[in-house]
């Protein structure tokens, strides 16, 4: 049984260096209800960890270095 709270949205962060796998990840997810956050590189992705609290971090593995 889930007991989740309809009015909290599961949060994902994605990411992901290549701006058009961004988008259509971001588009597809918020229209499945997700709350979603996005970024090209790893720092600023650590930086969105702190506050944002993802409940699922999809990460490019060959991410380019900063």
């Amino acid at each position: 049984m889930n007991h989740r709270d309809p009015q909290k949205k599961e949060k994902i962060l994605i990411i992901e260096d290549q701006l058009n796998i961004r988008r259509v990840l971001s588009k597809k997810f918020k229209s499945l209800g997700y709350e979603v956050l996005t970024t090209s590189n790893g720092r600023e992705g650590l930086k969105l960890l702190n506050f944002f609290s993802p409940h699922l971090i999809l990460l490019d593995i060959v991410l380019p270095r900063c």
